[in-house]
């Protein structure tokens, strides 16, 4: 709880809001680990805000290494600091408010350390098969692909996974997220070392909707020969957090495309749009 606390650290460079009284924790994060520390509400009226400063507490003129008071009260707002020194490094977390005339009020705190991201480009994707389901987070990575043509929020820390997908079939890859992180996602193609190349170019990208909208890229292999493309899960923000992917690779239906169209004869027939694609 921040009742009874006075306003020690006011605002200041990447701080959050911080007018009301403000607590502060003490981490200690090993070389190599990405720290998150969340902070929400715990009586449902009182918007607490987090910032993460260093030993000095932020210095003066003040500077935080991240922070964050977005959203209503009811809001999770999360900070974090990957530690690159190659020593353990003490950070310290401070909760405040956006409101100088509250008086406090109770919030719940969650600290983590995790490893940073292992696939942070093409050329370290992780491999993924047809049917794939799986929980990331972008935690630890950093911004290797930005903004490019057809590509779709790409100003936040990146992860990427590879899918393999033969000649005439089609890969549909979705991402959805969490109440406290919206991620979008983008294809790409080429080398691992280039991936979309230079300038940046995707075959498809979404970001639309909240954090809790399902965004679909899709991409059917007409190359004439099997292809590897790089599913690429970004934010529009420059937050991180957790979301879940899925990959699958299947035959576009009869009819989908020119290669697949349905061969009829003269006279009058039924059928449905629903359920294909905009192709041309």
């Amino acid at each position: 709880t921040t009742l009874g606390a006075v306003n020690d650290y006011g605002d200041g460079t990447m701080c959050a809001n911080a007018d009301g009284g403000d607590v502060v924790y003490a981490i200690d994060v090993p070389a190599g680990n990405v720290l998150s520390v969340s902070v929400t509400t715990s009586d449902g009226t009182f918007d607490p805000s987090i910032s993460l400063v260093d030993a000095s507490c932020g210095g003066t003129p003040r500077v935080c290494l991240d922070g964050d008071d977005t959203g209503l009260a009811s809001a999770v707002n999360v900070a974090e600091y990957n530690n690159t020194t190659g020593a353990t490094v003490r950070i310290l977390a401070v909760v405040d408010t956006y409101d100088d005339a509250t008086f406090g009020g109770e919030f719940d705190l969650t600290a983590s350390l995790t490893a940073p991201s292992s696939n942070d480009t093409c050329a370290t994707a992780t491999p993924v098969s047809s049917g794939a389901s799986i929980d990331g987070n972008t935690l630890g990575a950093s911004n290797d692909y930005m903004t490019g043509t057809n590509c779709s929020g790409t100003s936040g820390p990146d992860v990427v996974y590879a899918l393999d997908v033969p000649a005439g079939q089609r890969a549909t890859v979705t991402v959805r997220g969490t109440a406290s992180f919206d991620p979008s996602i983008n294809l790409l193609a080429g080398p691992a070392a280039t991936c979309g190349g230079t300038p940046f170019d995707c075959i498809d990208g979404d970001d639309s909707g909240s954090a809790s909208t399902t965004n679909t890229v899709v991409w059917t292999n007409e190359t004439g020969s099997d292809t590897t493309v790089y599913a690429v899960v970004d934010s529009a923000g420059t937050g991180t957090g957790p979301f879940r992917f899925t990959a699958n690779v299947a035959m576009p239906g009869v009819g989908e495309t020119c290669a697949s169209a349905q061969r009829i004869m003269a006279g009058t027939f039924s059928d449905s749009l629903a359920g294909y694609l905009n192709d041309y």
